[in-house]
């Protein structure tokens, strides 16, 4: 699966180390929201950003740079919750890999300092091994590995995230460590 996502501008391979996984996505079809700028920019830190190409559907094509010869990444963003930080939104990453799909969620949040040409949003993905066992129980969060998750398709992870995650998505240190 790193494979996938190797070489992309926002490095989303070494994000992924711990993720949530889904064989059906996050987000119901149809409820992709645009964000308010439409095209923008989606960064892990400051110096490792990638364009978003809006879509007609609402949803982002995350172009590598163009020396780099992977394929464009789907993204697709909802609302989540909005704290002190802003809006926090839920992205859906779309990877595919020969005949397989899979989907790993993550956050992101407006990032003006990480603005260039175009403004910037940071994304980071939730840790899947800091899922505590009641949460586990709570959410139906399945441990695969040491590294990843999986969230059953009854309980939306924007459950878990907005519950369990609420106090970590408020705290700009958070967002600072998972870059």
């Amino acid at each position: 699966m790193k494979k996938l996502l190797a070489g992309t501008a926002i490095a989303l391979s070494g994000l992924l180390s711990a993720c949530f996984l889904s064989e059906t996505p996050f987000i119901a079809e149809g409820e992709s929201t645009a964000l308010p700028e439409g095209a923008v920019q989606f960064c892990s830190n400051a110096e490792e950003c990638a364009e978003g190409a809006l879509q007609e559907d609402g949803s982002y094509l995350l172009i590598p740079p163009p020396e780099e010869d992977d394929a464009p990444i789907p993204l697709r963003l909802a609302p989540l919750l909005e704290n002190d930080l802003g809006q926090i939104w839920i992205v859906e990453i779309k990877m595919i890999e020969e005949d397989e799909t899979m989907y790993s969620v993550g956050v992101a949040r407006r990032a003006p300092e990480f603005d260039g040409d175009l403004p910037a949003y940071e994304v980071a993905l939730p840790d899947c091994s800091e899922v505590t066992p009641e949460e586990a129980e709570t959410y139906g969060v399945e441990k695969i590995d040491k590294g990843t998750c999986a969230m059953p398709a009854l309980v939306p992870v924007t459950d878990y995230l907005s519950e369990a995650y609420a106090e970590r998505l408020n705290d700009p240190q958070w967002w600072e460590d998972n870059d």
